[in-house]
């Protein structure tokens, strides 16, 4: 009779150990590779939930600018005047400033020393320290003013 010779090749042949499961070594390892899966995807969460926070409060602020300059702009050339900077109420951390200022029509960023037929007019919303809208537009004494009925037309 012949015998039959095994020969186990060094890829398959396993140890006892093996055959039991995972060492320690490799528990370690993995539980450590989904910890670092894990603290990635709440660093991810964080950081969209900090944007949509910070694209919210720009909105609002843009929105509170908006209302703000569609108030001036009813008024008439002469009762165009500065604010100074309000807290508002209804947002606490919050203010909005408004700016009138004399201009040069040919250099509308120069303030003028009088009256010089054109006002530039800036309405900036702020939260704390930070800047987060600002309104800009120029406003000539021949310029007549909104109706008080209009109505802001938006994007």
């Amino acid at each position: 009779m012949r015998q039959r010779h095994h020969h186990h090749h060094p890829a398959v042949h396993r140890t006892k150990r093996d055959a039991k499961g995972f060492s320690l070594v490799e528990v370690i390892f993995a539980l450590l590779l989904v910890g670092l899966v894990y603290v990635a995807a709440i660093d991810t969460l964080g950081a969209a939930r900090a944007n949509q926070a910070r694209t919210h409060d720009h909105a609002v602020a843009f929105m509170l600018a908006q209302e703000r300059m569609s108030q001036l702009l009813i008024k008439p050339y002469g009762q165009l005047d500065k604010d100074s900077e309000t807290e508002l109420d209804d947002r606490p951390g919050w203010s909005r400033t408004v700016e009138v200022d004399h201009v040069n029509a040919d250099e509308p960023e120069t303030v003028a020393g009088s009256d010089t037929g054109v006002r530039r007019v800036r309405v900036t919303v702020s939260r704390g320290n930070a800047q987060l809208a600002e309104l800009v537009t120029l406003r000539t004494r021949g310029m007549p003013s909104l109706p008080a009925n209009a109505e802001a037309i938006g994007p």
